[in-house]
């Protein structure tokens, strides 16, 4: 009977040896991996942010670079609206481009003296009546301001077209003059001279 009782303990001792393994288990290694993944779980959170934050800021850089090229091609545009040279040729080949656009033909063309921020052009322009307005709108369209000085026209009555002389005036801007300046700087000199001895 004494054996017996120690037979019947042995299912209960595995039992508390299985639950033992278990706790430790438990202890030892599922509880660092819960901890373990759950850090990870966290860096992982913190790496979506991070990232979201980097297309944020890639998105606002594509923005930036967008807002440069437009503001570039403005000041570009600006640059042959008003030139800071005279730019005869510039003018001379807007010229040429709106009597293409327009279907007429120059028969000569002349640059001028340049004075007072303006360039000067002549051109003798021939056409039909209807080509001639064209030409005349392109004109006033251009992208570079014309001002028309004078003009004169001729009428063939043989061949139906208009001849028509232009004197232009193209503006640039003019370079600040640095004698001006000095001047300025010599008067503020003088000025602050005459209050010193005022004194």
């Amino acid at each position: 009977m004494p054996e017996d009782k120690p037979k019947s303990q042995i299912p209960t001792l595995i039992s508390v040896v299985a639950l033992l393994v278990a706790l430790l288990l438990v202890i030892f290694y599922i509880v660092p991996k819960t901890s373990e993944i759950k850090t990870k779980s966290s860096e992982v959170i913190v790496k979506q942010q991070e990232l979201e934050l980097g297309k944020q800021k890639v998105e606002a850089i594509k923005t930036a670079v967008k807002l440069i090229a437009t503001a570039k091609k403005e000041v570009d545009a600006l640059d042959v609206s008003i030139p800071q040279t005279p730019s005869a040729d510039e003018a001379l080949v807007q010229i040429q481009a709106m009597a293409s656009g327009s279907e007429t033909t120059i028969s000569e063309a002349t640059v001028g003296s340049a004075s007072d921020g303006f360039q000067e052009v002549t051109a003798t322009i021939s056409g039909s009546y209807t080509n001639l307005l064209s030409f005349l709108e392109k004109m006033q369209n251009n992208l570079r301001p014309v001002k028309v000085s004078s003009f004169n026209v001729l009428f063939d009555k043989e061949s139906g077209d208009i001849t028509m002389s232009l004197s232009l005036s193209f503006p640039y801007l003019e370079p600040v003059q640095e004698e001006q300046a000095t001047t300025e700087g010599d008067v503020t000199a003088e000025v602050t001279e005459e209050a010193n001895n005022g004194k």
